[in-house]
This record gives C-alpha cells, sequence and structure tokens, in this order.
C-alpha cells in the first residue's frame, strides 16, 4: 500500500523526498517576497543509525562526493558518515586528493554529537 492509499496520513502531509515543495527537512517554500533556499538530501547513515552508537565511533561527517575515484557515492552526492578514528583519517586523506569535501564535522561520544564550534576572540 502506498502513502496515498493509505487512510492514516493525510493527504499533503506526506514528505516528498525529489522535487520541489516538501523535502524531508520540512518546507522549502518560501515567503512572498523571500528567496528559496534549497537543502539537498543528504544520504549515507541516518542521525540515528546504530553507528553512531558503537563504541569507536568517534566522528560524524557530512561530504560532497567531488570525484567518481571517491571510495564512497557518485560525484554531487552529499552523505552523512559516522566514523571511527581510523576512518576519519581516510575521509581526510581523501579530501586532500579531492576526491570529496567536508562540509559538516562533529564529534561523537557514547552516541552524543556534539557539533565543532569557533572558537571565540578574546579582547
Amino acid at each position: 500500500m502506498s502513502h496515498e492509499e493509505n487512510p492514516c496520513i493525510a493527504p499533503g502531509k506526506f514528505p516528498k523526498l525529489q522535487g520541489h515543495g516538501t523535502t524531508a527537512y520540512g518546507s522549502s517554500y518560501a515567503a512572498p517576497g523571500r528567496q528559496m533556499r534549497y537543502d539537498p538530501l543528504i544520504t549515507g547513515q541516518d542521525e540515528l543509525a546504530v553507528e553512531r552508537f558503537l563504541d569507536d565511533t568517534r566522528h560524524m561527517i557530512v561530504f560532497d562526493v567531488l570525484d567518481s575515484a571517491a571510495p564512497i557515492g557518485s560525484p554531487g552526492e552529499r552523505i552523512r558518515l559516522f566514523l571511527s578514528d581510523k576512518a576519519y583519517a581516510k575521509a581526510l586523506a581523501a579530501q586532500e586528493r579531492g576526491e570529496i569535501r567536508i562540509k559538516k564535522h562533529a564529534a561523537v561520544i557514547e552516541g552524543h554529537i556534539l557539533p565543532d564550534r569557533k572558537r571565540k576572540r578574546r579582547h
């Protein structure tokens, strides 16, 4: 049974995963007079993936695939992964080679995601 046929889901409330309109991140419709913002769909591991809670997981990265030689994904994809220290070192090496570009990084401690922060300047 598709979501269109399911009586438990109100029409228009099911998120579209491709195209314009409602996305997996919420509404992408802009208020009148405002520019529309596009959030690309992130593939890879979900924020609640089992890998996040493994003992050796220390990093979460979101990256864009730039080259077909990248170890994972196709050019143009944005991917989220939870990584150990060893796998994170490999991701940094892939970024140095120009295969991927890391857009976001966060530390993961016992399953808790701790986003990196810019250091405040002391005056």
